[in-house]
């Protein structure tokens, strides 16, 4: 099931990464991810009217 959850996520195109190690290196990998999503900003459409 984790083969096909993966693959599905691959070739989605959605990005996304997969976390390996102790909890400490996991927690870690998990915010700088979210750091770097953060950082991107916010890409929404503008209002309408």
């Amino acid at each position: 099931m984790t083969d096909r959850f993966r693959e599905t996520l691959t070739t989605s195109g959605v990005p996304w990464q997969q976390l390996h190690g102790d909890r400490r290196t996991r927690l870690t990998a998990a915010l700088q991810a979210a750091d770097r999503l953060l950082a991107d900003g916010w890409h929404l459409a503008g209002p309408l009217g």
